[in-house]
C-alpha cells in the first residue's frame, strides 16, 4: 500500500506518458513476484543458504551487460507501448499467481492448487505469446 501511495504521488507529480504509469503498476507487481517466490523458495527449501543462493542466481549479470537472469521474470526492457507493458504486468501476475500457489502446494494439496497453478501458468504463456511476437519479430534485436 505505502509503494502504490508513493508511485500514485509520484504519477501526480511528474507529467508521465502511459506506458511509464503503466511501468510504476509493473513496479508494484514485479515487487509481489519476488515476494510470492521468496516465500515459495522458503516453504520448499528451508535453509538458510538459499535465499542468498537463489538472489545471486538471479542478479548475476550474465555475458551480455544488459541481459541478466531475472529478466525471464521481467523479460521486457524498456516498452514505449502502454499496450505491451499491459501485457508484460499480466505476464507477471500470472507469475505471482504460479509462485503463491507453488508456496501454497507445500501445505494444502488441494483442487484450489490446481486451479490457481493452471490458471497463473494460463495467464503467463498466453500473455507472453501475445507480447514476444510484437517485441521481438524473426530476425531483428531483441529487447530481451
Amino acid at each position: 500500500p505505502l509503494l502504490a501511495a508513493v508511485a500514485l504521488y509520484g504519477a501526480t507529480q511528474a507529467t508521465l506518458t502511459t506506458a511509464d504509469q503503466t511501468h510504476l503498476v509493473g513496479l508494484i507487481v514485479i515487487i509481489a513476484l519476488f515476494g510470492t517466490l521468496g516465500i515459495a523458495l522458503a516453504s520448499w527449501l528451508p535453509n538458510p543458504f538459499v535465499a542468498p543462493v537463489a538472489a545471486w542466481a538471479l542478479l548475476v549479470p550474465t555475458s551480455d551487460e544488459t541481459a541478466r537472469a531475472w529478466h525471464v521474470l521481467a523479460p521486457i526492457i524498456g516498452l514505449h507501448d502502454a499496450g505491451l507493458a499491459r501485457w508484460h504486468i499480466a505476464y507477471q501476475i500470472g507469475l505471482t499467481i504460479l509462485c503463491a500457489t507453488v508456496a501454497l502446494a507445500r501445505t494444502y494439496r488441494g483442487r484450489g492448487v490446481v486451479i490457481g497453478a493452471t490458471a497463473g501458468l494460463a495467464i503467463a504463456v498466453t500473455s507472453a505469446a501475445v507480447m514476444l511476437p510484437r517485441v521481438c519479430p524473426s530476425g531483428s534485436a531483441c529487447v530481451l
